[in-house]
């Protein structure tokens, strides 16, 4: 997205409503994909600070060729969510309740 690139022209170039193009602006904040300043504009935001929970921002990321970034990013969520995993299932196994 152009940094000069105002509302109703991005409204124009993508034919949709202001209300729409707002939602999308925000669902991609959500993500962490741009960051949108008040006075300062908004920009896209590194690769580093977009959301690798968020199905839709892995599923973009893993599209084109191997990202290298994404894949040490899994691995570390991996690292945190197996060893959780594994006592939960130990629980449920052993019939322990928590």
């Amino acid at each position: 997205m152009r940094p000069d690139l105002d509302l109703p022209a991005l409204r124009e170039e993508f034919d949709v409503s202001l209300t729409a193009l707002r939602e999308a602006l925000e669902v991609l904040s959500a993500k962490g994909i741009i960051d949108a300043r008040q006075e300062r504009g908004t920009f896209v935001t590194p690769r580093s600070s977009w959301n690798v929970l968020d199905g839709d921002v892995t599923r973009w990321r893993s599209a084109g060729p191997v990202d290298v970034e994404l894949l040490e990013d899994l691995g570390e969520v991996r690292s945190i969510a197996v060893p959780a995993l594994d006592v939960v299932t130990s629980e449920v196994v052993n019939g322990v309740s928590s």
